[in-house]
């Protein structure tokens, strides 16, 4: 049985504790209230030895008693376990941030000194909504820390291949210096939190679900679709490396050579009608092709899933959106031409990147027009 700490100075709240729990998936989590000085506290959760651990972020806003030792958020206690586990990898653990969806909005996200220091970042909203999706990622975070402290154990320049599950002959696809670092790294968290944010929580090379619909332009809602990642699994496209059992992903360069196998082309070079057919032909399935949302045509060049309304989009009819770190391996992200016109980008919080904010005004305008 795995054993975590939840820890927040709301009482009311210590039923988060429970959705963060699951017999299922042998996931304990105990409550904590935060009744000691700062260090006193990290001193006392190091002896614990959670699996995971998850924190509200403030955790300054009930008095622990009249000498009100809870004089700190969840920053300042996540960077003290932070800088033990650089001291002694072996202790290292996931820490996730749970807390109310206005606090995240109003203290969290301006924060930018203290993202780097959680694996994950949940709503108490959204632990309550969607507990099975949740409580497999936070079991997915405490096999994967498992998984890396092991592979500290590997010659460094095998860990990341070993930690991706990849073959020797895919090597090549890996030898960029921005991810040749993380093979230097010897903290637990600093390895896990560079496979996130290059591989898994960024397409590139890896695709999510919305994305390999995108690529392979079958319609979101077809029939046999669940058919279609069966093939795909069978084909052994899926992602099964480090944190796998918690997000679904797809090797995007295993997806091109796929297609080249399947169909004699790259999925890349076909448009979604030929892609389709191909997949039709090949497996006896009855999927449909995507329907482009600025054309209606069914023939398009799809080339990913837009970053507002997860359609398969056409760069042709996209406009790039503003991100201010990307690197080479990532694909960039892009807005179709149809939410720009709706304004559903913006719902999104996605902001269009300034090159392409003439097209855009001209789409707003009514200048371009489908």
């Amino acid at each position: 049985m795995y054993k975590g700490l939840f820890i927040d100075d709301q009482k009311e709240d210590d039923y988060i504790a429970r959705y963060l729990s699951s017999k299922e998936q042998n996931l304990q989590v105990d409550f904590r209230m935060p009744d000691k000085e700062l260090l006193e506290l990290a001193e006392e959760v190091i002896k614990y030895k959670p699996a995971i651990l998850a924190l509200d972020y403030r955790l300054d806003e009930r008095p622990a008693g009249k000498d009100n030792p809870n004089r700190y958020k969840a920053g300042p206690l996540a960077q003290q376990l932070r800088d033990h586990a650089v001291e002694m990898p072996a202790e290292d653990f996931p820490i996730i941030l749970v807390s109310h969806e206005g606090k995240i909005r109003q203290f969290f996200d301006p924060d930018l000194t203290v993202k780097d220091l959680f694996d994950r970042v949940y709503s108490k909203e959204s632990v309550t909504d969607e507990q099975a999706r949740h409580v497999k990622e936070i079991v997915s975070l405490v096999k994967g820390y498992s998984q890396i402290i092991k592979s500290l154990e590997i010659a460094k320049d095998r860990r990341l291949m070993h930690l991706l599950d990849i073959a020797e002959e895919e090597g090549s696809n890996f030898e960029h210096q921005d991810l040749q670092i993380i093979n230097g790294y010897m903290a637990p968290h600093q390895i896990a939190r560079d496979i996130f944010k290059k591989i898994i929580d960024r397409q590139g090379l890896l695709l999510d679900k919305d994305n390999v619909v995108a690529v392979l332009g079958v319609d979101s809602k077809a029939i046999d679709l669940d058919n279609l990642f069966i093939k795909l699994a069978e084909n052994k496209i899926n992602y099964s490396g480090v944190f796998s059992d918690g997000w679904d992903r797809w090797w995007a360069h295993r997806i091109s050579n796929y297609g080249k196998k399947l169909c004699g082309k790259a999925f890349g070079n076909l448009n979604a009608e030929e892609r389709v057919t191909c997949l039709n032909n090949s497996y006896n399935l009855k999927l449909s092709p995507a329907k482009s949302r600025w054309t209606a045509r069914v023939d398009s060049l799809y080339a990913f899933a837009c970053s507002s309304c997860r359609q398969p989009t056409e760069i042709e009819y996209s406009v790039q959106a503003y991100e201010p770190i990307s690197y080479e391996f990532m694909q960039k992200r892009r807005i179709c031409w149809t939410c720009v016109q709706t304004g559903e980008y913006a719902e999104k919080s996605l902001r269009i990147n300034t090159a392409d904010m003439f097209i855009a005004k001209k789409i707003q305008n009514g200048e371009i027009k489908n």
